[in-house]
C-alpha cells in the first residue's frame, strides 16, 4: 500500500470542528461497515481475504481459524468474522495446530514454524525446521478416530468409517481443484467438516449427513471484473472462478449468478442497452458474450486474444484487442459477424470509443496513441507521445474533446482532439502503474485504478480529483456509476463495497456548526484551485451543508453573459500603436474567458471589424486557449465544480439554479455544463431502465 499526500488545511479559515461520531452502521448480515461505505454486497462469512493455506477448529468448538496471508477467526455457528490476528512476520501459513487447550498456536510455513499466542497472534518462539510444517491435504480423522475424510475424484470427497473403511457420505464441491488438495479440518466435537476448495472461501459440511451448510450469496473467488448495466441500478461482477453475479445495488441483493466462461473473468463490458455482457480473461484468454436477459451464451471465444480489452458501441458492436497482439477488431456479437480487423504498429494495451462513436483510440505502448475510424477500420493519423513516455492506457474525456493517457511512470498526458496536440502533461506519482478508464455518461470524470487504490481524474483541471486508498485488502476491480456519484470496489475479501463520491469516502470529516462567511469565502476560493483534490475537498464540505452551499452558489455562480461593448473596445485596442497596450488587450480578452468566444468567432467569420494580421493572430490565440479542454482559469473551474455541486444536491432549489444557468449565453461552457447536468437529473428522475427479471435459464450452471 502506498501513501498518498493529503489536502487537509487547504481551505483557509476552516476549523476542524467535527460532528459527533455517528452510530456504527451494519450491513444486512450484521457486520460493521467501514467509514464511507454506503452498502456492502456479498458476505464476508468464511472469507479469508486471500488464498487459504490451512484450517483449524479451536478446541472450544466455537471458532474456526483460517490461515494464509492472514490469520482470521470465524464463528462456526454464523460464519461471521470475529478477529484477525496481528502478526509481524510476513509468510504464508501452510499448517495450523492448537496446543495447550487452545491458548497457543503453531503456525507452520515454508521454512519452519512460529509459536503464537492464540488470542493475539503475538510471536512467542520461532522454529526454523520442518516440524509441524507439512500437513496432509484433503485428508483428516475425526477427533474420536471413528471417521475420516479422504479425496475421491472429480472434486468429490468421502466420509468413511475408520474401522470398516466403508463410505458413509459423499461430498461434491462446485469449485474445480486442479493442482493440490484443499485444506480441510474437522471440528473437535466431530460434527462439522470445513473445506476451502475455492482457496479463498470456506465451505462447511455436516459429518453426520454430508450436507452442506448454506452460505450467503456472494463470490467465492476474487471479483476481478465489474460493469454497470445501463441506468438500471444493476451491477455485474465476475470472479476468479468464472462466475458472474448480477446485483441490485439499491437492495444489495444478488439477482442471479451464471458461468459465462470456464476460466477467471478479468475484464467485463456491458452494452448500452443492458442486453449483452462481454467477459474475458483466464489462463487461455477465455472470453464469452452473454445475453443478460436470459443469461445464455451468445458466442464463446475460446481463442480470443483479440478481445482482452473491449468496449461496446451504442449499436451493440464490440471493438476489442489484447495486450499481446497488435490487432483491433470490430465484431457484431448477435450476428457473430466480424466487421473489420486491422493492425496497429505496436502492442495494444487499452481500447476506448469516442462519444460520437466515430473513432477508436488505442494505447500502443511506445508508439503513442493509434486511432481508427469505426466504419471500416481505416487508420487515422496517430497521436504521438513526447518521446519519453510509454503509454499503457488511454480514454476519452471532456465529452470527446480530449484524450487522457497514462504512462508507466505516472505521467498524465492530455491531447486536444481538435488540434491533435498535447495540451497538458503532468507528472502524478500516485498514478504510476495505474490504468485509466472512462466514465461513459459523465464527461467531467475519468477513473484510474490499480490494486492499491482508485483515483478519479477531473477533465477540467487534468489532475487527480479524488482518491480512495486501499487500507485492508487489495482492490481487484472498480467501476464508477454513469452519474459519477457511486464507486463500487471489489476486494480480495470477496465482497463488493459501494462508496458515495459526494461524501468523501469517509475521509473528509463532517462539520457540526454552520459555516461562517469567512469559511464560505475560503470554500469558494478552493473551488477554483487548479489542483483537483483541493476542489474536491471543498465540494464535499459544501455538500455536507446543502443550505449554505445553495446560498453561496446563488450569490457567486451567475449565468454566462457578455459585455459586447467591453469586448469590442478590447478588439480595437489590439491594433493600438503601443505593443504594451496591444498585449494588455489580449490579456483582457483572455480574462473574459469563453464568454467572449462567440463574439470573437463572429468577428473573424463575418469580418465585421478589419483587424490587422497581428490582431487576428492574437484573437486566434485567445480562441485556442478558450477551446482547450483543460482549463487553468479559476473562474471556469469554479463554474464547472459549482454546477457539479448543484447536481450532487439535486433538490428543487438546486434544479431551479441549474435552469437559470442553462438559460445563459448560448455556446459557453457554463451554459452547456448546466444544460448537461439538468439532462442527467431529468433522466434519473424518470427512474431506472426496466431490467428483465431472472429466468430459469439464468440460474447458476
Amino acid at each position: 500500500m502506498r501513501g498518498r499526500p493529503g489536502v487537509s488545511g487547504t481551505t483557509g479559515g476552516l476549523t476542524p470542528d467535527q460532528a459527533p461520531p455517528p452510530k456504527p452502521r451494519l450491513d444486512p448480515d450484521g457486520e460493521p461497515l467501514d467509514p464511507g461505505v454506503a452498502r456492502q454486497l456479498g458476505s464476508q462469512r468464511f472469507r479469508l481475504g486471500g488464498r487459504i493455506g490451512a484450517l483449524a477448529f479451536h478446541p472450544d468448538g466455537k471458532r474456526l481459524l483460517g490461515g494464509g496471508e492472514n490469520l482470521v477467526y470465524w464463528d462456526v455457528a454464523t460464519g461471521k468474522r470475529l478477529q484477525q490476528l496481528k502478526r509481524d512476520d510476513k509468510h504464508f501459513t501452510t499448517s495450523l495446530t492448537f496446543v495447550k487447550d487452545g491458548s497457543l498456536l503453531l503456525d507452520g510455513h515454508g521454512k519452519g514454524t512460529m509459536l503464537l499466542d492464540a488470542g493475539t497472534g503475538e510471536a512467542i518462539e520461532s522454529r526454523n525446521d520442518e516440524e509441524h510444517v507439512a500437513a496432509p491435504r484433503g485428508f483428516a480423522f475425526s477427533p474420536d478416530g471413528k471417521r475420516y475424510v479422504a479425496p475421491m475424484e472429480e472434486n468429490r470427497y468421502g466420509i468413511y468409517d475408520a474401522a470398516t473403511r466403508k463410505l458413509l457420505h459423499e461430498i461434491k464441491v462446485k469449485e474445480s481443484v486442479k493442482f493440490d488438495q484443499p485444506p480441510i479440518a474437522i471440528s473437535p466435537d466431530g460434527e462439522w467438516l470445513a473445506m476451502a476448495p475455492g482457496r479463498s472461501a470456506v465451505r462447511i459440511f455436516s459429518m453426520r449427513t454430508g450436507e452442506e451448510r448454506a452460505v450467503p450469496d456472494g463470490h467465492c473467488g476474487f471479483p476481478f471484473g465489474l460493469a454497470f448495466v445501463g441506468g438500471s441500478g444493476h451491477l455485474v461482477s465476475g470472479d476468479s472462478t468464472g462466475v458472474a453475479i448480477q446485483w441490485d445495488l439499491e437492495k444489495g441483493e444478488a439477482l442471479r449468478s451464471f458461468s459465462p466462461q470456464e476460466y477467471p473473468i478479468y475484464s467485463m463490458a456491458v452494452s448500452q442497452d443492458g442486453r449483452t455482457l462481454f467477459t474475458a480473461g483466464g489462463r487461455k484468454e477465455d472470453a464469452a458474450i452473454t445475453d443478460l436477459i436470459t443469461a445464455t451464451t451468445i458466442v464463446h471465444l475460446s481463442d480470443s486474444n483479440v478481445f482482452r480489452h473491449a468496449v461496446f458501441g451504442s449499436d451493440g458492436r464490440l471493438y476489442g484487442s489484447s495486450s499481446n497482439e497488435r490487432r483491433i477488431t470490430c465484431f457484431a456479437p448477435r450476428s457473430k459477424e466480424e466487421i473489420f480487423s486491422t493492425y496497429a504498429d505496436d502492442s495494444i494495451y487499452s481500447v476506448d470509443l469516442s462519444p460520437d462513436e466515430q473513432t477508436v483510440v488505442c494505447a500502443c505502448r511506445r508508439n503513442g496513441l493509434a486511432r481508427f475510424e469505426t466504419k471500416e477500420g481505416k487508420e487515422l493519423p496517430a497521436l504521438e507521445g513526447n518521446g519519453q513516455d510509454e503509454l499503457y492506457s488511454a480514454a476519452y474525456g471532456a465529452g470527446g474533446r480530449a484524450i487522457f493517457a497514462l504512462s508507466d511512470e505516472g505521467a498524465l498526458l492530455v491531447y486536444d482532439t481538435k488540434t491533435m496536440e498535447i495540451c497538458r502533461r503532468r507528472i502524478e506519482p500516485d498514478l504510476k502503474s495505474y490504468r485509466i478508464l472512462p466514465c461513459r455518461t459523465d464527461p467531467r470524470l475519468l477513473m484510474a485504478v490499480d490494486s492499491s487504490g482508485v483515483c478519479l481524474i477531473e477533465s477540467a483541471s487534468g489532475s487527480i480529483f479524488a482518491h480512495l486508498d486501499n487500507e485492508k485488502e487489495d482492490f481487484c476491480s472498480m467501476a464508477l456509476s454513469p452519474d459519477g456519484r457511486t464507486l463500487v470496489t471489489g476486494s480480495t475479501n470477496t465482497t463488493l463495497r459501494v462508496w458515495d463520491v459526494r461524501e468523501g469516502f469517509g475521509k473528509i470529516p463532517a462539520r457540526a456548526n454552520p459555516y461562517t462567511p469567512a469559511d464560505l469565502d475560503a470554500l469558494w476560493k478552493g473551488l477554483g484551485d487548479t489542483h483537483g483534490r483541493i476542489g474536491y475537498e471543498c465540494m464535499v464540505r459544501l455538500y455536507a451543508q446543502p443550505g449554505a452551499a445553495l446560498a453561496l452558489l446563488r450569490e457567486r455562480l451567475l449565468p454566462a453573459s457578455i459585455n459586447e461593448e467591453k469586448v469590442l473596445a478590447c478588439l480595437k485596442r489590439l491594433d493600438a500603436e503601443s505593443f504594451a497596450e496591444r498585449d494588455r488587450a489580449r490579456e483582457d480578452l483572455q480574462g473574459m474567458g469563453e464568454t467572449a468566444r462567440p463574439l470573437l468567432e463572429k468577428v473573424l467569420e463575418e469580418r465585421s471589424l478589419p483587424p490587422s494580421v497581428e490582431a487576428r493572430e492574437r484573437i486566434n490565440w485567445v480562441l485556442k486557449r478558450s477551446r482547450c479542454p483543460v482549463t487553468g482559469s479559476t473562474e471556469m473551474l469554479q463554474n464547472i465544480r459549482g454546477v457539479m455541486l448543484l447536481e450532487w444536491i439535486a433538490s428543487d432549489d438546486a434544479r431551479e439554479a441549474l435552469r437559470k444557468l442553462a438559460a445563459g449565453q448560448p455556446g459557453t461552457r457554463l451554459t452547456q455544463e448546466a444544460t448537461d447536468a439538468l439532462a442527467r437529473l431529468e433522466g434519473a428522475a424518470q427512474g431506472p431502465a426496466k431490467t428483465p427479471a431472472p429466468s430459469p435459464s439464468g440460474e447458476e450452471k
